[in-house]
């Protein structure tokens, strides 16, 4: 039952996909401004309901992503989710990133309560103050948070793409059947992007 349930959210999840993107109603820049988003990569959520397997293999490619938008000086945004009243909560070591992931202090920060990352938050208003029309999205949960800022590009007039094997969810196969449906970008075709499109 779990899985016949997991398969239609996951086909709803791409028809809403289509519908957004053909009802986008401001035009797009053609000239890629991008940013990268590093969703809820939280170590309350790495140490307890995350798949190992994600786990393993997206934190060092995050990691990268990381450093590869650092390196260009395009903006790296971390988002972090908050269950008001529940633990952990902001400045517990718990609701933070690990460390080698790369991030710093100085990049702009969301705290979101919902799974839209754009939803009653300064998302779009920070990206659209650092000029850019593109984001990058990594983290988890693929199924989730990830799934819905995703969403939540369309409606805000913002290209989106995920990183693939840069994404976590507490099933590994969730995750890949994510990667296959919606629009991902490899490591090496994104640091092509960035190095050679984004200048």
């Amino acid at each position: 039952m779990k899985k016949i349930f997991i398969a239609a959210l996951i086909g709803t999840a791409a028809a809403v996909s289509l519908v957004a993107e053909s009802r986008s109603a401001e035009p797009q820049n053609r000239k890629a401004k991008p940013a990268l988003l590093v969703i809820d990569v939280q170590n309350c959520y790495l140490n307890t309901i995350m798949s190992p397997e994600d786990t393993t293999l997206a934190l060092p490619r995050i990691a990268w992503a990381v450093k590869l938008f650092r390196s260009a000086g395009l903006p790296v945004i971390r988002i972090y989710h908050d269950d008001v009243g529940q633990a952990p909560e902001p400045g517990d070591a718990d609701f933070e990133f690990p460390s080698h992931l790369g991030v710093l202090e100085s990049d702009p920060k969301i705290v979101k309560h919902y799974g839209d990352a754009f939803y009653e938050t300064d998302l779009a208003k920070i990206l659209k103050d650092h000029g850019c029309n593109t984001v990058f999205l990594c983290g988890l949960s693929a199924t989730g948070c990830v799934l819905a800022t995703h969403f939540g590009t369309y409606e805000n007039h913002f290209n989106s793409f995920m990183i693939e094997d840069a994404l976590i969810s507490p099933n590994a196969e969730w995750t890949n059947n994510i990667e296959k449906m919606f629009k991902t970008i490899n490591l090496s075709a994104l640091k092509f992007v960035i190095e050679n499109i984004c200048d």
